[in-house]
């Protein structure tokens, strides 16, 4: 009798002991970060390469004919450009911060990251209506996407401006692009103090044969030292060699080489129907995604979470993708549009200290850095690089065009506004 109490009483222990299960894991404590760091590394070629580079104060300039042309195959090479922001919860009454990096930058030893000052809350420069009256919106935007020698059926999809402009939630949802969440860079609204470059104090540009490979260190009185060192596999992307060929059914092939590190390309077109003189406007979109989506804006930098999540759903091409075909009815459309194709690189992540393994002990941040990546080449459809005074990788050296004479490149550059180009 004993024996059989004992052992109820053992199988009833037990069956408490299941349904308890075993005790949760302690949960780690952690504090910071106090300061946060980005490096924004992007590599541009082609004709438009030039429109990224900046101006005083990091705002963009007004390159000319030949800086875009430097941009290309034909020039001197990729351009290059990085952005510095630091971020951080403590407060300094003259805030004061330096990058210093290795001589692989090739750009001296160090820039200074400047924080900016309070922005005059004064709206300036309006210029738009002021007598309360609608302008009606003219012309129509025909939007198409996916690669292939012919577009779908179903497309495209014609937006009539006149029509849509007095429902705008139904214009809002014919003009989707990329379904992303912006990432949230260190900036002077989010930080006690901020501190960026390019700036005012210095923009010089970076190098074409600039790396980020070695060692870098953030020194500032407003936050911790930043030390980390990025290897040959956190350096810049490698430049998009892109061609552009025509195919028997009036489409354009595109096809680049393979770009190690990159986890997602977009193409877009932009461009314009010809029209007789004085007819409504016709713009024409394209993308290269397979879902219906507007080539309004490409995002400069994607998050890991998004670009896994776009290419899953096939809104952008894999990173292993070397070739997709414009069709040919965006091309009898818009014969001469704004061509681009990007690769994103992915993000590089760092924080110091190290994340204790003891989850009893507190984690207490004192920086994290990101490194993103990405490369792009912006062109005219339907022209390779030796049009722009390049060579492809079949020809000889050709001779480049004389800019002051113009050519086939200065006119549609011209044609589409590009300032410089005059």
């Amino acid at each position: 009798m004993f024996t059989q109490t004992l052992r109820a009483a053992l199988m009833g222990s037990a069956v408490l002991l299941v349904a308890a299960g075993p005790a949760p894991a302690p949960r780690q404590t952690v504090t910071g970060p106090t300061a946060v760091y980005w490096l924004s590394a992007s590599t541009a070629t082609g004709p438009m390469a030039g429109m990224s580079m900046g101006g005083p104060g990091g705002a963009p300039a007004r390159p000319s004919f030949g800086q875009m042309m430097r941009g290309g195959f034909g020039g001197g090479g990729p351009v290059k450009t990085l952005k510095l922001q630091l971020g951080s919860s403590r407060k300094a009454p003259a805030p004061a911060a330096d990058h210093f990096w290795s001589p692989a930058m090739d750009m001296g030893t160090s820039v200074p990251l400047l924080s900016p000052q309070p922005s005059d809350p004064t709206p300036r420069g309006y210029t738009g209506r002021t007598d309360g009256q609608y302008e009606q919106p003219k012309g129509k935007l025909l939007i198409y996407w996916g690669c292939g020698a012919h577009a779908a059926p179903g497309q495209p999809v014609v937006i009539d401006f006149a029509k849509v402009a007095q429902n705008p939630q139904a214009l809002a949802g014919m003009m989707t692009g990329l379904d992303i969440t912006p990432m949230k860079e260190p900036s002077a609204d989010r930080f006690a103090t901020y501190g960026e470059w390019p700036n005012s104090r210095n923009n010089e540009p970076v190098p074409g044969g600039a790396s980020l490979v070695g060692e870098h260190w953030v020194k500032g009185n407003y936050s911790p030292d930043i030390k980390l060192t990025l290897t040959s596999g956190q350096d810049f992307l490698e430049p998009i060699r892109l061609r552009q060929t025509p195919d028997a059914g009036g489409g354009v092939a595109l096809t680049w080489q393979a770009i190690a590190r990159s986890r997602g390309f977009h193409a877009t077109v932009i461009g314009a129907q010809e029209t007789r003189r004085g007819a409504d406007p016709v713009m024409v979109m394209w993308t290269s995604s397979a879902a219906q989506v507007g080539a309004f804006a490409t995002p400069d930098y994607i998050s890991d979470e998004d670009l896994a999540r776009l290419v899953a759903k096939k809104a952008l091409l894999p990173g292993s993708a070397t070739a997709c075909t414009v069709p040919a009815e965006v091309i009898k459309a818009a014969p001469s549009g704004m061509l681009n194709l990007t690769a994103w690189g992915g993000e590089a992540d760092f924080a110091y200290p190290a994340r204790p393994a003891d989850p009893k002990v507190a984690w207490n941040i004192q920086w994290t850095a990101k490194v993103r990546y990405r490369s792009t080449v912006g062109t005219i459809l339907g022209m390779d690089d030796a049009d722009f005074g390049g060579q492809s990788a079949e020809d000889g050296p050709r001779e480049k065009p004389k800019e002051e004479k113009g050519g086939k490149a200065r006119k549609i550059l011209r044609g589409l506004g590009i300032p410089g180009t005059r």
